[in-house]
């Protein structure tokens, strides 16, 4: 009797054991749950190497997991995918992953070996947005907005209760010269809307060549470096990788790296709340015209957030020496004031939207003659 008590435990132990074994490996998909980072997590996106992100894996079962892209797609803080997961022995697993939508397509591959996640992503944006774009050329320009020959390269529309604003431009006597918000259609005087247009027309082609939305996400510029007449001296193109973008839901983000693109010390450094917004994608609506003409702007509930960065711009004008100019003088304390009063303009305006209108660049090698950029050719349509 106590023989067959004793097999009887024996085999109801075993049988618990051998149970208990099975439940690990059946379970054993739960142990690659986890988040993937540093020293555990190898990523390379679009064939370069990535070491400060961070990947969350949420197993569902053998088969099956959660694939989190956390802070890697610009306007996709947290991007969440069906991954196919295949065990390949122990806790080591391969997994692959794809995402879709009208506008890009982001593939995953890779695995889990010995805790450590490798994994290799692809992303490709299939927007109408790729490819070579320019500022919209403004055909003529005058103090009548009525005269104005095609849209011109500046978005802007405000709508206020604020009568005037007051440039940064100091008069002979003392005063700063003050534009009205609207046009006054009566006296034909331009507004500032349209004294803005015009003066960005004439600035633009001297300081920006051209944009390439590339297929990979890199957003690339060629750009004219100025000396202190405001003069164009050389060319430069921005580096790959400083500016990605990503296109979602009526919208394209831009992301920035920041310390690449202005290296600064911490003092210096703009809000954490900005930083996070230009490190994990900036905003922009976006609106298409065909296949040839595109809009990218910021409406005032995106700019208030940045209202906070003036004081840093303030801090970088201040031993600004005086510029003269055709009517008058330029000075730090005149243009600290008139930042000022765009920190106002904004945050109390019902609409405000600033932007750019593009076209499609066509010879994206060829660079326009500089240019010397006269202030008296831009400033004198406006003298009274």
């Amino acid at each position: 009797m106590k023989k067959g008590l004793i097999y009887l435990l024996l085999l109801v132990l075993g049988t618990a054991t051998f149970s208990s074994c099975e439940d690990d490996d059946n379970d054993g998909y739960k142990r690659i749950s986890s988040e993937y980072k540093n020293a555990t997590l190898k990523l390379t996106f679009n064939g370069k190497e990535l070491n400060d992100k961070t990947v969350e894996i949420q197993a569902l079962n053998e088969t099956t997991a959660n694939l989190i892209l956390k802070s890697l797609i610009p306007g996709e803080s947290n991007l969440y995918l069906n991954a196919l997961l295949a065990n390949t022995g122990g806790d080591n697993y391969t997994l692959e992953a794809k995402s879709e939508t009208t506008d890009r397509t982001v593939v995953v591959e890779g695995g889990v070996t010995e805790g450590v996640l490798t994994l290799n992503c692809t992303f490709k944006v299939t927007s109408k947005v790729v490819g070579n774009w320019k500022f919209i050329a403004q055909q003529e320009t005058s103090t009548d907005p009525e005269q104005l020959i095609g849209k011109g390269p500046l978005h802007l529309k405000i709508v206020t209760d604020i009568d005037s604003i007051k440039l940064p431009i100091v008069l002979p006597d003392g005063s700063n010269w003050s534009f009205a918000i609207k046009d006054n259609m009566e006296t034909e005087d331009a507004g500032f809307v349209s004294f803005a247009k015009v003066m960005f027309s004439l600035l633009v082609p001297n300081l920006l060549y051209n944009i390439e939305l590339q297929e990979d996400g890199d957003l690339t510029a060629t750009y004219a470096v100025m000396d202190e007449t405001m003069n164009p001296t050389d060319t430069v193109t921005l580096p790959e990788g400083v500016v990605r973008y990503n296109v979602k839901d009526g919208e394209i983000y831009i992301a920035v790296d920041i310390n690449a693109l202005l290296p600064r010390s911490d003092a210096d450094q703009p809000s954490v709340d900005v930083l996070k917004m230009l490190a994990e994608g900036l905003p922009l609506i976006l609106k298409l015209d065909g296949d040839n003409n595109m809009t990218v702007y910021v409406d005032k509930d995106m700019m208030v957030p940045f209202m906070g960065m003036v004081d840093l711009v303030k801090g970088l004008v201040k031993d600004m020496e005086p510029m003269d100019v055709l009517i008058g003088t330029i000075t730090a304390e005149s243009l600290q004031k008139f930042l000022d009063d765009v920190v106002i303009l904004v945050n109390t305006s019902e609409t405000i939207e600033l932007g750019l209108n593009l076209e499609t660049n066509t010879h994206p090698e060829m660079k326009p003659q500089p240019q010397a950029f006269s202030w008296e050719k831009a400033l004198l349509p406006f003298r009274k």
